[in-house]
C-alpha cells in the first residue's frame, strides 16, 4: 500500500514572526514543502531551512490546493500557509474541499492538521484597543465568489443586530463601491459617529491604524491590505483607542475596589433585572415578547401578507418571493406571505385563504405597489371586503402602497450609477474581465428620463411627476423628465423625444418599476432602438428597484405602520369613488386569473364605502 502523507494547513498570523505560534513554527520544520501564495512565502522565508518552495498568485487558490493534495497523496509531508488564521477565510476549507472532491477518507488517506493562527480580526482589534469585547462577527465584501444580494442581507442583519464587524477585503482595485454600500446601510441603522477602525497591514512594514467615525471612514484610504472595524451602538474613543464595554458597568461599580454584590449573588435574577430569567420570575415574559396569555397565539406569529401586482414574466415574480424572504429574516417574529393582483398564482383571495388556514386571527395587508391607483383603492379592498364576509372572526388591517421618498431617489441615485449604454458598448479586456468605457458627456448636457408604469389615476401619476422634481433638485443634470411606458402620457417615446428638443447630448433612461417583467422588456426594446436611430446621443437605461436594499426598509416600514394600524389612503372618504369605480371599470380592464376583477368595480366600490370612513377601512 502507497504511503499516504501529511497534509499541515498552518495560519501563521499576522506576518510578523513573534506572532507565529510554536506549533507553526514546528510544523514549518517537519515540511518536506510550502504551497502559499507569493507574498505570504515572503513573509515566513527566514523560517524556512531545506523545504522546496511552491509560490503562486493571487486568484490561484485552487492550484495551490490541488498541488497541495497531489504531493501528500505521493508520501510529501507538506505545509500549506495562510496569514492569519488558515480556518477563517484561509485555506483550510478549500484543501478540505480538494481532498472531498477526490473521495478523501480521514482513517486511511493523507494525515491532515489544520494548526490555528491570530486572524485578523483578532490582530487588528489590538491595535485598535478593544473594540470586540461583545458580540461581533466579521463579513468579506468580496463578491467574486459569493453574490452580492447575500453579502447585502448579511450586512444588513449584523448592523440591525448591532453587532460589532469587521469587514475583510474591503476594496480593490476594480471592486471599490462595495465598503460604500456597506458604510450606506450601516448608517440606516447606527449613529454617523460611531467609531470605526482602518487597519492596514497588520504587524508588517507599514503598518497603519486610523480611529475615525462611520461618516467620515470613506475619506480615508481603504484597500485589499486593509481590515474595517465598525463598532456597536456602545463603543467609544479614549484618547484614539476604540472600546466596546461588556456589560460589567450594569452590575457592578467599576470606581470601587469591593463590589456590593456577593459572588454568589452573580447568578440571581434581582442582580440581573434586564434578563429574559428575570423577567419571567417578574411574569411579564409575556409582555416582553410582544405576545398575550393566549397559549395559541403564544405560537402563532403575526401574518402580513404582501400583494405583488403579478407578471407573465415569472422571473418578476420570484423577484417578490425573494423580496418577502429578506423581510421574513428581517422580522423573524411575523409570518409573511406573498400573493398578485394578477397573472401569477396564488390570487389576493387564495393568500388570505392560505393565510388563515395556517392559523391568523389577523390579516395584515400591505400592496407592494409603488404608487396608489385602481389596483391599490379599488381592487384589493374589494377582495378584503369579500373576505370579511367569508371569516367574519377574522380582522383585516390593510396598508398602503411605497409612495414617492426620498429613500425612492437613493435608489434611483444608485440606478444612474449602475446605467448601461442602450447599444454600442466600447469594451476593453483587462486581466480577463471587461471593463465597458462610455463617452464622457457632462451632467449640465445629460436628460434623465424617468419612466413609470401609467395609470388612469392622477394621483398616480402625479406621483412620478413629484419623484422626477425630488430626484432632479439632487442632481446637476440639465432635466429629469417624466413619461410612461402604459395608458398614461407622455409615451416612452414622446418623453425620448423631449429630451432631445431639451438639447440633451446623453440620456438615461431610469425605469421606476418594482420588478422585472413585459413592460421592462418593452421598454429596453424601444430604448434600443431609439438609441440606434439616434447614434449622435449616448443613451443609458437603468435598472428596475428589483431587490434594492432600501426597497426592503420601504416595505419594513410600511408594514410597521400596518402592524400598528396607522396606515391611511387618501381615498378613504373620497366623495369620487364611485366615480372613480366607474371609471376604471370602463377604462382598465385586466386579463386577471380565475377572472377576479372582471365583476363591476362599481359593487365594490360601493361596498368599501359602506363600510364606515377611514378607521374601519383600515382595520377590516
Amino acid at each position: 500500500m502507497k504511503q499516504q502523507g501529511k497534509l499541515s494547513i498552518i495560519g501563521f498570523g499576522p506576518g510578523s514572526l513573534e506572532h507565529i505560534t510554536g506549533r507553526a513554527l514546528s510544523a514549518l520544520g517537519e515540511s518536506e514543502a510550502v504551497i502559499g501564495y507569493n507574498t505570504y512565502v515572503e513573509l515566513i522565508k527566514p523560517l524556512l531551512t531545506h523545504q522546496e518552495i511552491v509560490g503562486t498568485g493571487m486568484t490561484e487558490e485552487v492550484g495551490r490546493a490541488q498541488e497541495a493534495v497531489r504531493r501528500a497523496e505521493s508520501g510529501q509531508s507538506v505545509a500549506v500557509i495562510s496569514s492569519g488564521d488558515a480556518g477563517v477565510y484561509g485555506m483550510a476549507g478549500l484543501v478540505y474541499e480538494v481532498l472531498i472532491e477526490r473521495g478523501w477518507n480521514r482513517e486511511e488517506g493523507v494525515q491532515v492538521e489544520v494548526i490555528p493562527g491570530i486572524s485578523a480580526v483578532q490582530s487588528c482589534s489590538s491595535l485598535l484597543g478593544a473594540p470586540i469585547m461583545h458580540d461581533a462577527c466579521t463579513i468579506s465584501l468580496s463578491d467574486h465568489l459569493t453574490p452580492w444580494d447575500s453579502i447585502v442581507a448579511r450586512v444588513e442583519a449584523a448592523a440591525a443586530a448591532d453587532f460589532v464587524i469587521a469587514f475583510y477585503n474591503p476594496r480593490s482595485g476594480r471592486r471599490t463601491r462595495q465598503i460604500e454600500e456597506a458604510r450606506n446601510i450601516l448608517l440606516r441603522y447606527r449613529d454617523p459617529s460611531t467609531p470605526v477602525g482602518i487597519v492596514k497591514s497588520a504587524y508588517r512594514d507599514r503598518q497603519q491604524t486610523i480611529v475615525t467615525t462611520l461618516r467620515d471612514m470613506l475619506e480615508h484610504e481603504i484597500g485589499m491590505l486593509s481590515t474595517v472595524v465598525v463598532g456597536n451602538s456602545a463603543t467609544t474613543v479614549y484618547q484614539g483607542l476604540m472600546v466596546t464595554p461588556r456589560g460589567y458597568e450594569r452590575k457592578y461599580n467599576l470606581s470601587k475596589a469591593i463590589q456590593t454584590l456577593k459572588p454568589h449573588e452573580r447568578l440571581r435574577t434581582t442582580a440581573e433585572p434586564w434578563s429574559l430569567a428575570a423577567a419571567a420570575a417578574r411574569g411579564d415574559i409575556l409582555a416582553a415578547t410582544g405576545l398575550t396569555d393566549n397559549s395559541s397565539e403564544r405560537n402563532s406569529p403575526r401574518t402580513v401578507l404582501l400583494v405583488g401586482h403579478g407578471s407573465r414574466v415569472e422571473e418578476g415574480n420570484d423577484q417578490l418571493r425573494e423580496l418577502a424572504d429578506r423581510l421574513a429574516a428581517r422580522k423573524p417574529e411575523l409570518h409573511i406571505e406573498t400573493c398578485f393582483i394578477e397573472l401569477a398564482s396564488p390570487s389576493i383571495a387564495e393568500g388570505i385563504d392560505n393565510c388563515i388556514r395556517g392559523g391568523a386571527k389577523a390579516v395584515y395587508i400591505v400592496p407592494v405597489i409603488l404608487f396608489a391607483a385602481g389596483h391599490s383603492k379599488l381592487d384589493i379592498p374589494m377582495v378584503i371586503d369579500r373576505a370579511k364576509q367569508k371569516y367574519p372572526d377574522a380582522e383585516f388591517v390593510y396598508g398602503r402602497p411605497i409612495s414617492a421618498q426620498k429613500r425612492a431617489v437613493d435608489i434611483l441615485l444608485d440606478r444612474i450609477k449602475e446605467a448601461v449604454p442602450a447599444i454600442g458598448t466600447e469594451a476593453s479586456q483587462l486581466d480577463g474581465t471587461t471593463e465597458v468605457r462610455s463617452s464622457e458627456v457632462r451632467d449640465r448636457d445629460t436628460a434623465v428620463l424617468l419612466m413609470g408604469r401609467g395609470s388612469n389615476d392622477s394621483d398616480a401619476n402625479s406621483e412620478l411627476c413629484k419623484l422626477s422634481r425630488l430626484l432632479w433638485e439632487r442632481t446637476s443634470y440639465l432635466s429629469v423628465e417624466s413619461c410612461f411606458i402604459a395608458v398614461a402620457k407622455p409615451s416612452l417615446q414622446e418623453g425620448l423625444k423631449r429630451c432631445l428638443t431639451l438639447g440633451a447630448r446623453k440620456i438615461i433612461v431610469l425605469p421606476f418599476l418594482l420588478f422585472t417583467g413585459v413592460l421592462m422588456k418593452q421598454c429596453e426594446e424601444e430604448v434600443r432602438r431609439f438609441a440606434a436611430d439616434h447614434p449622435q446621443i449616448e443613451v443609458e437605461i437603468g435598472g428596475y428597484i428589483g431587490t434594492h436594499p432600501l426597497l426592503t426598509d420601504m416595505l419594513a416600514e410600511r408594514i410597521d405602520e400596518t402592524l400598528a394600524g396607522q396606515a391611511s389612503a387618501n381615498c378613504d372618504t373620497c366623495q369620487y369613488r364611485q366615480e372613480a369605480a366607474y371609471h376604471h371599470h370602463h377604462h382598465h380592464h385586466h386579463d386577471v386569473v380565475e377572472g377576479e376583477f372582471h365583476g363591476r368595480h362599481e359593487a365594490a366600490a360601493t361596498s368599501v364605502t359602506s363600510a364606515g370612513g377611514t378607521g374601519d377601512m383600515q382595520r377590516r
